[in-house]
């Protein structure tokens, strides 16, 4: 939707023009985003007046802001032919044409200053808002439009906040931020300012005076929706889903429900992982031929939800419709996920790594890919995996424990055992990293000759003394090599005895226990 050309809307009230009250309220309608009301006002207004060019305009202008060019170019030719003195729908046609062919749109914006003789503000305006903002930017001809409409109308706000867009659009945010101002010495209660200089100070990433501004104009005039939508997508941004939600609620309530607020207000709910709720705002939209959006999105919700197979059957479609371009990350990341729930592993790393090459912040697919590895007991590959982690310094201490078991499956012990050293460095105080490197070194010594895994073993009871009952089959492991190894090695049966004792203690039905005890050496 055009929503940058929503401002224009008011400019019903520029010189030398007062229309009559219905239309009146349905331009505030349209400039209010509430489009179904709009459009059966204007359509009341052109089967009972009897000049129909300014509703047929309007009417234009509604389609125009839903994107459906063939309705809009259909009734600004009716208003043509039905009231050609009219210049607005001269401007309409302009609009239409001029991205495909200039020639063509000037020679309509020709005629509709001609018609106007270059005096009436609002002919001025919309001509130099296509200007600003269309695909054909001329923010030269924009200016000079402009300024002829200040001149013509000095006491009007709309001209200097349209000249404030025109100077964004030029990045000088000073000049245009001076426009708005001004705008608004003319008229303070002006919401549609505040949306503007909200705007521009989220984009210079100063957040909390667009906030700030978003908040004046509500103020202002509570009852006007962009306001709403713009608070929304700044606590979006941030994280902040249920303000965001909050907000954007209240943005639906007062403009016609749809497509796009749906999907959008859908979205909303996803981040905010109220998956049911998304799924259910986003399954009542209709599918599109471009729905490649509303699939992704639902793809994810269900996949959220733990309907894999609606998850699977939404991205098969999105992957049918989506053009290149516009393919993100998450896409892979999502159908791996899926793909994983169906049991097609191969397909999901595949899918898994894609979404890594894409974003290579998104850490955490490693792990997933790794484990898919563990799981499939290609150790090897869930070793090279980690390996490509750890070697970015993005590896934390479950990082290290995971790569360490996959490289001791692999039978790389002295490489597992450096995995192991890494954890314990970076949580000290966490057993499971010595009870590893515990047993990488005692499968390098089956026999006990050097006792390398003792002080691993001993680190790993001491710290969990506290939670013997977690650790417990864990501990009988210890106990036993620090018997074996006093026994064995030591020949210290006063040591060798309190391990077994300690063994005992933890398994009763360890029956080698006494036989162990009875031996004198």
């Amino acid at each position: 939707m055009r929503k940058s050309m929503l401002s224009l809307a008011i400019l019903t009230t520029l010189s030398g023009y007062v229309c009559a009250q219905n239309l009146e309220t349905g331009i505030k309608h349209l400039e209010l985003e509430q489009y179904e009301r709009a459009k059966a006002i204007f359509k009341n207004l052109i089967k009972s007046e009897s000049k129909k060019g300014k509703p047929s305009f309007y009417l234009g202008e509604v389609y125009l802001e839903t994107e459906k060019l063939d309705s809009a170019k259909y009734f600004f030719m009716e208003g043509i032919k039905n009231d050609d003195a009219e210049p607005l729908n001269y401007v309409g046609m302009g609009q239409l044409s001029y991205d495909k062919n200039p020639t063509e749109g000037k020679r309509n914006f020709d005629k509709a200053l001609e018609l106007s003789k270059s005096k009436d503000t609002k002919v001025l305006g919309y001509i130099a808002k296509y200007y600003t903002t269309g695909a054909k930017k001329d923010l030269t001809q924009a200016t000079t439009l402009l300024e002829k409409a200040i001149k013509s109308d000095s006491k009007n706000p709309e001209p200097l906040l349209l000249l404030g867009d025109v100077y964004l659009e030029k990045n000088d945010a000073g000049q245009a931020v001076a426009k708005y101002d001004q705008a608004l010495k003319l008229r303070a209660n002006l919401p549609e300012a505040y949306v503007r200089k909200g705007k521009i100070y989220v984009r210079a990433k100063n957040y909390q005076l667009g906030l700030t501004n978003y908040e004046e104009g509500v103020k202002i005039d509570p009852n006007y929706p962009p306001l709403y939508r713009e608070i929304g997508e700044l606590y979006n941004k941030f994280g902040k889903y249920a303000k965001a939600i909050e907000a954007y609620k209240k943005y639906v309530a007062m403009t016609d429900k749809s497509y796009d607020t749906d999907l959008r207000y859908g979205q909303f709910l996803y981040q905010a992982k109220d998956y049911k709720a998304a799924v259910a705002t986003l399954g009542s939209l209709p599918e599109r031929e471009n729905s490649f959006y509303l699939y992704r999105m639902l793809g994810y919700s269900h996949y959220e939800t733990g309907d894999y197979d609606k998850g699977t059957a939404y991205m098969t479609k999105f992957w049918a419709s989506v053009p290149e371009a516009k393919i993100i990350a998450k896409d892979y990341e999502y159908n791996g996920k899926l793909l994983a729930k169906k049991g097609q592993d191969s397909l999901a790393i595949f899918n898994l790594k894609k979404a890594i090459d894409i974003d290579t912040a998104n850490t955490d697919l490693y792990g997933e890919i790794a484990n898919m590895y563990m799981t499939k007991k290609r150790f090897k590959d869930a070793a090279t995996i980690y390996t490509q982690f750890c070697a970015k310094g993005l590896c934390k201490a479950q990082d290290y424990l995971n790569f360490g078991r996959a490289l001791y499956q692999d039978k790389q012990f002295s490489s597992a055992d450096s995995s192991f050293k890494k954890l314990t460095q970076l949580s000290p105080t966490w057993p499971n990293g010595y009870l590893w490197r515990a047993k990488t070194n005692h499968i390098q010594d089956p026999q006990i000759k050097s006792g390398i895994a003792l002080p691993h073993y001993e680190k790993f009871i001491e710290l969990t003394k506290a939670e013997q009952e977690k650790y417990k089959t864990d501990l009988v492991e210890a106990y036993k090599y620090v018997g074996a190894y006093q026994m064995q090695v030591k020949k210290n049966k006063v040591a060798a005895d309190a391990a077994w004792l300690k063994v005992k203690e933890l398994k009763p039905d360890f029956k080698e226990v006494d036989e162990y005890l009875k031996a004198n050496y």
